[in-house]
């Protein structure tokens, strides 16, 4: 990955998910913390890099989606190991609105234990699903490059996690 600092930082709540703060591409500190506190619930999509079709594919129909995530007061969070160069150029040509962020040395990635499940040093393709009381209420990991949950299954684990 090309020029990024490191910019993870990862405090451990216990029993529950793991805090995270990373930087986005326009210097802003995102931190889990913030989101949950102020959403019902919070959806962290891990993808493998912007590289990738299928998940250039993934992210658009996320984007697609996004205001039907807000309509239940979810936020959603998208990362990556890529660098914040790749990071922003790829929400530029895809127009995203929601957070995606860059962790370009995998510290959040290998924390939710996500990296490298398939053997090719990226992020698995896999979605937690945090409360607001910070606990995991749903969690998916890939099994493949193309293996993700559809857009009416995160849906549906949304309005279960607004509902509680």
């Amino acid at each position: 990955m090309v020029g990024c600092a490191e910019t993870a930082e990862i405090v451990p709540i216990p029993d529950t998910v793991y805090d995270f703060s990373l930087t986005d591409t326009l210097n802003n500190k995102v931190q889990l913390t913030d989101l949950t506190n102020t959403n019902d619930g919070v959806v962290i999509v891990f993808f493998r890099g912007h590289f990738w079709g299928i998940c250039r594919q993934q992210l658009v129909e996320l984007e697609g989606i996004y205001n039907e995530f807000k309509k239940y007061n979810a936020e959603l969070v998208a990362i990556s190991m890529d660098s914040r160069e790749d990071t922003l150029s790829l929400i530029r040509e895809l127009g995203l609105s929601y957070h995606v962020l860059p962790d370009p040395t995998g510290k959040v990635v290998k924390k939710y234990d996500v990296y490298n499940l398939l053997g090719d040093g990226v992020a698995t393709p896999s979605v937690f699903i945090v409360s607001g009381e910070k606990s995991v209420n749903w969690k998916y990991i890939g099994e493949s490059i193309s293996d993700r949950p559809d857009n009416e299954t995160l849906l549906s684990q949304i309005r279960k996690t607004s509902a509680k």
